[in-house]
This record gives C-alpha cells, sequence and structure tokens, in this order.
C-alpha cells in the first residue's frame, strides 16, 4: 500500500497533517526567539540571548501556541477565506513581532521597561503619541508594516491548504495548543514573573516574551503585582519617623505669591550646581540661568525623583504620593479624588490658585488631577491665544511664560496668587531643539534633548529679566522641581541608577529669607518631600501624609524611595538598593520589603 493510496482514503491522519502541523509550530517557535534577538540587539546587549532563551522556553511556546491556534481556527474557514484568514493572521504575527520588538527596545532603552500598562494607558491619547514620532521613526513603522504585509502574502502563497480538515488530529492539536498556551499542566496560568531568573532587570525583560506581555497588558489593563507574599513584614518606620523638634519658618510672612515650576525632564546631570558633572558636554551646564537661581537660593542637592514619568512626578509634586510599581495615581480618578493636595491648603488660606500648562490637559487625567488637588484655574493650549506657536505636543514655553507673567500683572484681586507651571518643550521629540543658533540636521535626540533643556532655561532668563521689576515679583517665592530624570546614554545615568531619578530641587526669590539664602541643604530628599516641607516653611499645618515629609525638620531621616514597572530602589545617605518587585520574598533588603508593603497596605485600604 503506497503513499498516494493512503493520502487517497482520506482518513482522518491522511495528508500529513500532524508533520505540517509540527513544522508550522516549529516555525512560530523560531519567530519568537528570532524577535528576542532583535530585542536584545537593539538595546545593545545580543550576547545575553541564549542566556535569557534557556529561560523563556515556557512563555514562547505559550506564544507560539497562540497563534498556531489562531491558524487552526482559520481552516474551519471556507473557500478563499480559509486563504485570507490566513493571510492575515500572518501579518498581524510578523507586523506585531517586529514592531513590539523595536519599539519594546525603544522604551528599555528610554524608560528601562518594555509595553507595560502605563503605555497602555497613553494609547488612548493617540495625537500626543503620534506628536512624540519624528519622521524617522514614523518612517520606519510605514516600512515594518510593508515588510510584514509582503512578508505574509509570500509565505501564504507557497502554502497547501488543501480543501478538507482531518478532525480528529485537528481537534487533538488544538488541545495541546490550549494547555501550551497556559503554560502547561499546571493548576496556576503563565504569568508575567513566571520567566523572571535572576535580578538584573534586563535579563527578566528579555525572558519575557514582547507579544505574549502585550496582549496579556491588553487583557490585564488593572494588573497590580500581587504583593501578599510581603504580608506582615515589619513597617518601614525609619522612612516616616521625625523627631518632635521645632522646624524653620524660611517663608517671609507677608503671604507671597508662590511659583511652582515643574521642569519636564530635567535630569539633575545638566547641571553644575546639582551633579558631579560627568553628563557635562566640555564642563559647561545645559541649566546656567538656573543653577545661578539656585547658587542664590535654598537648593536641596540630592533629590530624586519617585518615578520615570510626568504624571508620577505630578503626584508626588502636587500631592505627596509615592510612585507605584504598576501605574500612576492620574489613572485612578476615583482614588486620587479622595486626597488633600498642596494647592487646597493655599486656597484654605485665601490663595487663588492656577495651573498653566502648554499641552491638551486632557492628556492622562492631567487638568483634572491639578482641580482635584485644589488648582482651580486651568490654562492649557485650548485656552491661549491661537496666534501662540505651536510645538508638536502643544505651545512652546516661551509663549506659556510670557502669557503667566502678563496675567499676572493684570491681577486686581488683593489675594495672593499660587500658580503651578508645568513646562513642555523638553519633551520628546525636542522639535525647539531646532531654535538653538547651533542647530544641525545631523543632531541625534541626546543632542535635541540638550538643546530643548537650554531653551527653556532661556525662556526662564527672559520671564525674569522681563518681569523682574513688577510689584508683584517682588513678593513672589519660586520653587523649581523636575518631574522626572532621563537618561542620558550613560552607564551611570541608566534606568533604575540612583543618577537617572536625581532632579533639582531650589527655592528662590523675594520671599526668602535673608538667612535661607545662599544655602545648601546637604543629604538625600524624595520629590514627595516637596508639600509638606513648603508648608512648613510657610508655617502653616502640613498634609497627612506620611510620604511627604519636611525636608528641613531636625531628625530627617535622609531616605528616599523610587519606581519603576516592576521594581523599586531605595536611597539613603550611605547606600543605594534597588530590587524586582516580583522576586522580592527572596531578596535580602528587608528594609525595601518593608516600606513597599507599607506602601501597599496603605493603598488598598486608602489609609493615609
Amino acid at each position: 500500500m503506497g503513499i498516494d493510496h493512503f493520502q487517497e482514503k482520506r482518513t482522518p491522519w491522511s495528508e500529513f497533517f500532524f508533520i505540517k502541523a509540527l513544522f508550522a509550530f516549529g516555525a512560530l517557535l523560531a519567530w519568537q526567539w528570532l524577535m528576542r534577538l532583535l530585542f536584545l540587539g537593539l538595546v545593545g546587549n545580543p550576547e545575553l540571548w541564549w542566556e535569557t532563551q534557556s529561560h523563556a522556553w515556557r512563555m514562547d511556546a505559550s506564544m507560539a501556541s497562540y497563534w498556531f491556534a489562531l491558524g487552526l481556527l482559520a481552516l474551519l474557514l471556507p473557500g478563499k477565506a480559509r486563504m485570507w484568514g490566513l493571510r492575515l493572521g500572518l501579518f498581524a504575527l510578523i507586523s506585531s513581532g517586529l514592531l513590539l520588538a523595536v519599539s519594546d527596545a525603544e522604551f528599555w532603552v528610554l524608560w528601562g521597561s518594555r509595553f507595560n500598562a502605563q503605555t497602555l494607558h497613553y494609547l488612548a491619547y493617540p495625537r500626543e503619541c503620534l506628536a512624540s514620532l519624528n519622521l524617522g521613526q514614523m518612517t520606519g513603522i510605514a516600512l515594518l508594516m510593508l515588510i510584514s504585509a509582503l512578508g505574509a502574502y509570500t509565505i501564504s502563497a507557497r502554502m497547501s491548504l488543501g480543501n478538507s480538515t482531518p478532525w480528529i488530529p485537528w481537534g487533538l492539536s488544538l488541545i495541546m495548543a490550549f494547555f501550551l498556551a497556559r503554560g502547561g499542566f499546571s493548576p496556576t496560568p503563565l504569568q508575567p514573573s513566571s520567566v523572571y531568573y535572576s535580578t538584573h532587570p534586563l535579563r527578566n525583560a528579555a525572558a519575557t516574551n514582547g507579544t505574549w506581555n502585550f496582549f496579556f497588558i491588553l487583557s490585564q489593563q488593572r494588573y497590580k503585582p500581587q504583593l501578599q507574599a510581603w504580608k506582615g513584614e515589619p513597617q518601614a518606620q525609619f522612612y516616616f519617623q521625625q523627631d518632635s523638634g521645632a522646624s524653620p519658618i524660611w517663608v517671609q510672612a507677608n503671604r507671597p505669591h508662590v511659583f511652582l515650576f515643574i521642569l519636564e525632564s530635567f535630569t539633575a546631570q545638566f547641571s553644575q550646581v546639582f551633579s558631579d558633572g560627568r553628563g557635562l558636554r566640555n564642563g559647561k551646564s545645559e541649566m546656567p540661568f538656573l543653577d545661578e537661581l539656585a547658587l542664590q537660593g535654598l537648593r536641596f542637592s540630592k533629590t530624586y525623583a519617585c518615578g520615570d514619568r510626568t504624571d508620577k512626578g505630578l503626584a508626588a509634586i502636587l500631592a505627596g504620593y509615592p510612585g507605584q510599581i504598576w501605574q500612576s495615581l492620574l489613572n485612578e480618578p476615583e482614588r486620587f479624588r479622595h486626597h488633600r493636595g498642596l494647592p487646597s491648603v493655599f486656597k484654605d488660606h485665601g490663595y487663588r490658585t492656577h495651573f498653566y500648562y502648554g499641552g491638551d490637559g486632557e492628556f492622562s487625567n492631567t487638568a483634572a488631577f491639578a482641580q482635584a488637588m485644589g488648582l482651580d484655574s486651568i490654562h492649557d493650549e485650548s485656552t491661549f491665544s491661537t496666534l501662540f506657536k505651536r510645538d508638536k505636543w502643544g505651545l512652546v514655553d516661551a509663549d506659556v511664560l510670557q502669557s503667566l507673567g502678563s496675567s499676572m500683572g493684570r491681577v486686581q484681586d488683593a489675594n495672593p496668587q499660587f500658580i503651578t507651571w508645568l513646562s513642555l518643550s523638553s519633551h520628546e521629540p525636542y522639535r525647539v531643539a531646532e531654535l538653538d543658533p547651533g542647530f544641525s540636521s545631523s543632531w541625534d535626540q541626546m543632542d535635541r534633548y540638550r538643546a530643548s533643556v537650554r531653551y527653556t532655561d532661556a525662556c526662564l532668563r527672559s520671564f525674569f529679566t522681563q518681569f523682574q521689576k513688577a510689584a508683584w515679583f517682588q513678593q513672589s517665592l519660586f520653587i523649581f522641581m523636575a518631574d522626572h530624570g532621563r537618561d542620558i546614554e550613560t552607564g551611570y545615568t541608566y534606568v533604575g541608577e540612583p543618577s537617572f531619578f536625581q532632579i533639582p530641587f531650589f527655592v528662590w526669590g523675594p520671599a526668602l529669607k535673608e538667612e535661607f539664602k545662599h544655602q545648601e541643604t546637604r543629604g538625600v530628599f524624595s520629590q514627595a518631600d516637596l508639600p509638606n516641607t513648603l508648608l512648613a516653611g510657610m508655617g502653616w499645618e502640613m498634609l497627612h501624609n506620611p510620604y511627604s515629609r519636611n525636608a528641613l525638620k531636625s531628625g530627617f531621616p535622609h531616605v528616599a524611595i523610587w519606581h519603576t514597572e516592576g521594581r523599586m530602589g531605595l536611597m539613603d545617605s550611605g547606600s543605594f538598593v534597588q530590587g524586582q518587585i516580583e522576586m522580592a520574598p527572596t531578596m535580602p533588603q528587608q528594609r525595601l520589603r518593608g516600606i513597599e508593603n507599607d506602601l501597599w497596605n496603605r493603598i488598598e485600604s486608602g489609609k493615609w
């Protein structure tokens, strides 16, 4: 009995279905391996491929099984619809793999994480997301989609599908695909941390299948790491406790106007005053005007951001809220409405409160959060003059500052003003770099980033020069703090390292008491300490928030914590530790575990 006779009988095993299925599954699995190599190559660590591959096989097999099951279901389609179903499936396979490998590498270089829930939240604002892309990135995306379409068509043209489906091997293949997709026969399905094997974040990220991670995030938009294993850990009281001694009042007693300037992506590494100089080019500061002011005012030389995003920075600065390992407080309106913010205390003392931002206030719930924190008057791109210059993200800093200063000159109200300005021009894609006198089309992103910081610094110099003789200016206090730091493409500023999170923080102005001018406060401070430090300096009651402490109070513990996706770090006056959240039960850093346990319990219970 020959093979031809065997096939002519059309038994359930004819046409070698299992052999074809095994070959298809192997090809799908090899595609997962290739995408991991692409990711590691783009982040500059291709040598990690074999090591991470040996730990990633369960997740790779799971993702290959999902695609395999999709192909099996496409075989149920009739006639030509079967071929087009497979073509669409192949296009989805190729395009998702390429786009996620490339974008994950970009996210990793910028933020130290792959696609995550925070990224998904940003996709709700497509206009701003597109504004972040430069021409080269948009061209690259178009090219990847073209490659995917050609690849899907070429592969499908060489496939022999037949006209019938052998149901028994088809059904058995689908059952096996189901078990492999969930991670095997274990009662617990595959989780993101199932492939984690190292305390080194990049190794764990590389072992995670990018496409599997993407679809997991889509299905678990409110996913939070399981921290129940930490219940019972000792509370980290050392982080919160301060002695009961007196705290200085460092603001003049005449209820000054207060300006809180939040600087987009201003890393301390670009400053001569706040860094050790390693991040400077030719020893020159990228923020010379702010450095001048910092030397004249009260500066906090070692301040660390609570996170790696603007929304986390806003939560820390305006509410004293710590970073989170999953998503920002701004993503949870039902939660942030119950928190009392720094501006609301100023309102209670008779201040008028305003928020200025050159971008879209609806992005990431920014305007809603500002109002919930007590900023009543919201000025964003929709309320400014249509004559102002517009960058991809919104209005350039020069025009917003001009509007802010002019509005102060028109204030007739006897009440003092509390104004928060969130700068914008130093946000990627750094289009204002083209205004730099030395701009060249050959500049890379880092050149543009440096130029954008210089631009905002120059805008502030012009603002202070123009309005310094105004009556309102002579009764003002200015507070400067960055929303977060940034990697400047050096080993010591890589995401997760202390230098990535170090940011400038200082106070300057006529309303600052003389004895606090030209002063440096050393030691470690957290971005979340700003609210209660300012309120104590005004001589007012502080927020009932344990994560915001008075940085000038005697006995201040000089400890700061920060969070990125899935991990956290702690810095004190003598050491630095960081940890992977999912691996924390096996880690020796008890202080990290204690603080995170306290944060988890307080957030979930709503008790502050």
